[in-house]
C-alpha cells in the first residue's frame, strides 16, 4: 500500500493525537506512524499540531506516498480505513483515550492485527471485554502505558505475534449476534405497534 510498515492510529479524535505520536515517539517505533482522523477535515490542524511539536508530517490528500523523511502520515481522506488497517503492523483504535466512548474494535480484529485501546470504551464495551478475556487487545490507562505497550508490540516480534493470533482466534469464534438483533429489531416493532394500535 505504501510500500514500507507502518503503525496505525485510527478513528482519533481532538486532544488524542498528540498523545498518540508522543507515545509512539517514547515507544521509539521506527516505522511510519499513520494517523486516520474520525473526521478528515481536521487533517490540516492537526497536522500543524504535530508540525508544532518537532513531527515531520505529510498529509495523504499531498502525498499518496510520503517523503521518506516523514514521521507521521495523516490520511485526510475518506474509503481508505479498511485498507490501512490490512497493512499496518498494529492499530491503536481512537475515541479512547478520550472521554469519547471508543470506536469499533472488530473492524481492527477482523484483520488479525495487535490491537491497543485506551481507557475510555463505553461505545463498544462487550467488544473491548470480549478481545480482552481472549487476549486479544491491550488496554492502556494512559499515555506513558500507551508508551510501554506501544513499546512492547512494535519492537517485540513475539509480542506482536501473541496478539495478532488471538485476534484471529478470537475473530474467527465471534458469537453470532444476528439472532439476537433480529429479536431485538421485532421487540420494538411490536410495542411500536402496540402504541399505535391504542
Amino acid at each position: 500500500m505504501l510500500g514500507i510498515e507502518f503503525s496505525l492510529a485510527v478513528s482519533t479524535h481532538a486532544s488524542e493525537e498528540l498523545m498518540i505520536a508522543r507515545a509512539w515517539r517514547a515507544a521509539a517505533d521506527n516505522h511510519l506512524l499513520v494517523i486516520i482522523p474520525r473526521h478528515a477535515q481536521r487533517g490540516a490542524s492537526i497536522a500543524r499540531l504535530l508540525e508544532e511539536n518537532g513531527l515531520r508530517v505529510t498529509l495523504r490528500t499531498e502525498h499518496r506516498i510520503p517523503p521518506s523523511d516523514t514521521d507521521i502520515l495523516i490520511a485526510d481522506t475518506t474509503g481508505e480505513v479498511d485498507n490501512f488497517c490490512a497493512h499496518a503492523k498494529l492499530i491503536f483504535m481512537g475515541g479512547s483515550m478520550v472521554k469519547h466512548g471508543g470506536h469499533n474494535v472488530i473492524e481492527a480484529a477482523a484483520r488479525g492485527k495487535a490491537i491497543i485501546v485506551g481507557p475510555h470504551t463505553d461505545n463498544f464495551m462487550d467488544e473491548v471485554e470480549y478481545l480482552r478475556s481472549r487476549g486479544a487487545l491491550e488496554i492502556a490507562e494512559n499515555e506513558q502505558e500507551l508508551a510501554s505497550k506501544w513499546a512492547e508490540i512494535s519492537t517485540g516480534e513475539s509480542a506482536r505475534h501473541r496478539l495478532e493470533a488471538a485476534t484471529i482466534a478470537a475473530y474467527r469464534n465471534l458469537p453470532d449476534k444476528v439472532e439476537e438483533y433480529i429479536e431485538l429489531v421485532a421487540a420494538a416493532i411490536d410495542l411500536h405497534h402496540a402504541k399505535t394500535v391504542q
